[in-house]
């Protein structure tokens, strides 16, 4: 297959390169036209009657999944009209590389990004709780196949010749055992999985933490982290300062954290559940009938946005009553699925897609405009990546 391209490609053209390279098709003067034109409504059009090809797109993503349709529909029908409407800004997946140390290795990256750019998820998080470099740390992700600089560089590159956004996504507070192992980081532990807040060596750390993870990266918004932080206060924290409420601790070093992001012209985000735990008597974060208290959403420090996790309930309504809990906070939530990759050796698609269709259709419902998936790896990342393709696909459809 010949093509030729014209119209609103400016900028695009390499990833038109890569797209050839694996489709198999080829880019030449006297290919068929592709007429391209970027759109002024939210949408994708791919047509083809007679010898006229059109291509309309709204976003950089938006191409790629057009043109993933195009090469598809001509190699199936002389003449077609496909039209998409995205639902989300923002769609993607957050895949685990930590725990297991199951880094994923930049080639594969690569495909990865390829293929959801196919799909048109337009956002990829790599879940790092060390397995990043931060310079004159030596211990921090010591032998735990963290990605240097100029890796994460150069992921960044291919993905945004593809439309798709890495978005940093680390820990600051709890989910560091891996670190905190090492005697160099004793001073600025509360326990062996969390760090010590209040202390101003810990937010130094920190700072070097977000520093080094975003300055490779194009995006200006980060993941903190900021879940299960199951003993938060517990440990030197309460020998050190007494006891206090951990929704107190909590937003205490939230706001110095935040202070870090805005040093750095970073939009943060955190996983939402120690807020409702600190409310529920349990401890819970799915409590159906929780009540959010009036001093704990005036406490909850602006310009921050809450991510609602949940891949475990698979009713409609729950969905859509946890979103409109997380709207109490004062800004517009983010949702996180889940592909279920992480019980066994294969993934478990009857709980992907119950807990899936219930969720992005109560999101859809509820205004939520951006979603993602995510690939953990508890339990030894016995899962392959690739066989997360199709939950991958679900949420792109």
């Amino acid at each position: 297959m010949k093509l030729r391209f014209e119209g609103d490609i400016f900028g695009m053209e390499k990833g038109i390169e890569i797209f050839s390279k694996e489709f198999g098709y080829k880019v030449c003067s006297d290919g068929m036209t592709v007429e391209v034109l970027k759109d002024t409504v939210n949408r994708i059009q791919v047509s083809k009657k007679g010898d006229k090809v059109v291509v309309r797109y709204y976003e950089r993503i938006h191409f790629f999944r057009a043109l993933g349709l195009l090469i598809e529909a001509m190699n199936q029908k002389e003449e077609f009209d496909i039209m998409e409407e995205p639902q989300f800004s923002m769609n993607g997946i957050m895949i685990d590389v930590s725990q297991s140390n199951a880094v994923i290795n930049v080639d594969n990256v690569k495909k990865i990004i390829y293929r959801m750019s196919i799909m048109g998820l337009n956002m990829l998080m790599l879940y790092t709780e060390d397995n990043y470099e931060i310079n004159g740390e030596p211990y921090f992700g010591y032998m735990r196949g963290r990605y240097s600089q100029d890796e994460l560089r150069e992921i960044d590159d291919y993905a945004y010749e593809l439309g798709v956004e890495i978005i940093p996504c680390i820990q600051t507070l709890a989910h560091l055992i891996d670190a905190l192992k090492w005697a160099c980081y004793s001073d600025i532990k509360d326990d062996d999985d969390t760090l010590l807040v209040g202390c101003d060596k810990t937010y130094e750390f920190i700072e070097k933490m977000i520093a080094s993870v975003s300055s490779p990266l194009r995006s200006k918004r980060i993941h903190i982290g900021l879940d299960e932080a199951w003993k938060l206060g517990q440990g030197n924290y309460l020998l050190k300062n007494g006891y206090r409420s951990k929704f107190d601790i909590m937003n205490e070093h939230l706001d110095r954290v935040m202070q870090i992001t805005s040093k750095y012209g970073l939009k943060p985000m955190m996983w939402s559940d120690m807020f409702f735990r600190a409310t529920s008597e349990r401890g819970m974060y799915y409590e159906k009938d929780v009540v959010i208290p009036k001093e704990v959403l005036d406490k909850m420090p602006k310009g921050m946005q809450l991510v609602y996790w949940d891949y475990y309930n698979n009713d409609e309504d729950f969905y859509s009553g946890f979103i409109k809990k997380h709207k109490e906070f004062g800004s517009d939530p983010i949702f996180a699925g889940g592909i279920w990759n992480w019980t066994s050796f294969g993934v478990n698609y009857g709980k992907t897609f119950k807990t899936t269709n219930s969720a992005l259709t109560a999101c859809k419902k509820e205004g939520v405009k951006e979603v993602f998936a995510t690939l953990w790896g508890d339990d030894t990342t016995e899962s392959n990546i690739y066989s997360a393709l199709l939950g991958m696909q679900l949420f792109a459809e």
